[in-house]
C-alpha cells in the first residue's frame, strides 16, 4: 500500500531492518526511500508534518525525514538510489541482522569508504 504523503509518479521502495532481516524486527522505524528527481516530494513531507533529520557525510546526497515512527530518505540522484537498493538486495540476502553490520555494508557500497579507508 502506498503511503499518504508520497506525491504520485516519484519512485519509491521500502527499506530497512524490516525489509532486510529476516524475521523482520516490529520495534523499529518503518523505512522508505525516495527518488524524486525535482524535490516534489519535499514539500508534501513538511505539510504531513516530517521534519528534516540529517546522518554522517551522505547527507549530500540525501535529506532524512522524520515524523514518529517513520523515515524517509529523499534523493535527486539517481545513481544513489539504484545503489542504495542493490545494498538493500546485499543486506537482505545477506541477513545482517546486527545495526552495525548493515551500517558498514552501506558506508562500503554507497561511499566506498570504511572508517574513512577505501574498501577495496
Amino acid at each position: 500500500m502506498e503511503p499518504e504523503w508520497i506525491v504520485p509518479g516519484v519512485q519509491w521502495q521500502r527499506v530497512g531492518s524490516r525489509v532486510t532481516c529476516s524475521p523482520p524486527p516490529t520495534d523499529t522505524d518503518e523505512d522508505f526511500l525516495v527518488y524524486d528527481r525535482f524535490f516534489t516530494q519535499r514539500t508534501k513531507l513538511d505539510r504531513a508534518g516530517f521534519t528534516t533529520e540529517h546522518y554522517g557525510h551522505l547527507d549530500t546526497k540525501f535529506i532524512s525525514y522524520r515524523r514518529g515512527d517513520t523515515n524517509v530518505i529523499l534523493t535527486a540522484n539517481k545513481e544513489f538510489y539504484d545503489k542504495f537498493l542493490f545494498t538493500t538486495r546485499v543486506a537482505k540476502k545477506l541477513n545482517l541482522l546486527k545495526k552495525d553490520d548493515r551500517i558498514t555494508l552501506f558506508e562500503a557500497l554507497l561511499d566506498e569508504t570504511i572508517d574513512g579507508e577505501y574498501s577495496w
